[in-house]
């Protein structure tokens, strides 16, 4: 599937859309596990599909500083988890290229340097175990990084990863027939973060690392082969931590495809 990318944007604040106090407990909850079978639907979809290719556009900031890559993304799907993502950042920073590349079993992750970088750095070759990986994200959730997740066992993969870590709302039908879906990151996966106990009080967002995101927001788009697939990811973080009035967001990275 293929669609012209969304122009970047600077890093700006948002209402969030999430955590409305009018909803209960147990609207809430069938809320998410409608949303969260439409997720594994698209993942299911998405894993069994033929093998495709598509533009990939990601805009970050770090420090207040935006950071643009575009590349390509692959997948052989048909069941397996072999997927390729290649990013080339715009900006000539270090690295200038990250390629990802997983056959199933293991993960590699390649990482070109640019010889006119401030800092002299060597190129990197990395690579992981998937089942290593599996058994580390069972006890810490260490792969809670957006990009690593579409690496880890391709787009199918990541929508795994958010149906289990985000509560979403109802998705909502826009009149171009896109869907979207707004969620936050739950308790549960708060507090195996954080190895702090569950509780009925605000989540501990202040004790995640700067690179978690605290709020998603997927756009999907409609395909003649399948179905619904995602179009944009963009991942946020609150910024006035601690109020219980609607919160801002900060965004953290945005992924088009």
């Amino acid at each position: 599937y293929e669609e012209e990318s969304p122009q970047a944007v600077r890093q700006e604040e948002t209402s969030s859309p999430v955590r409305k106090g009018s909803v209960t407990g147990r609207e809430l909850a069938k809320v998410s596990q409608s949303a969260r079978r439409f997720l594994l639907d698209v993942s299911n979809s998405l894993a069994h599909s033929m093998p495709f290719e598509v533009d990939v556009s990601m805009t970050g900031w770090i420090f207040d500083q935006e950071v643009a890559a575009n590349g390509k993304y692959y997948q052989m799907g048909q069941g397996t988890q072999k997927s390729s993502l290649v990013l080339e950042f715009a900006n000539k920073s270090n690295p200038v290229l990250i390629h990802q590349l997983c056959d199933g079993k293991i993960v590699f992750k390649l990482q070109k340097f640019s010889d006119s970088g401030l800092v002299d750095r060597k190129d990197s070759l990395e690579f992981v175990n998937l089942d290593e990986l599996r058994a580390s994200m069972a006890d810490t959730t260490s792969a809670m990084v957006p990009t690593g997740w579409v690496a880890s066992g391709g787009i199918a993969c990541t929508m795994r990863h958010l149906s289990a870590a985000f509560d979403f709302e109802e998705k909502k039908q826009q009149a171009n027939g896109d869907v979207v879906l707004r969620g936050v990151l739950n308790a549960e996966t708060i507090a195996q973060l954080t190895g702090k106990a569950l509780t009925t009080e605000e989540p501990a967002w202040a004790s995640l690392p700067s690179h978690f995101p605290h709020s998603v927001e997927i756009t999907f788009g409609v395909n003649s082969t399948l179905s619904y697939v995602p179009r944009r990811m963009s991942f946020s973080r609150f910024s006035n931590l601690g109020s219980k009035s609607a919160k801002k967001e900060l965004k953290l990275i945005n992924i088009d495809f």
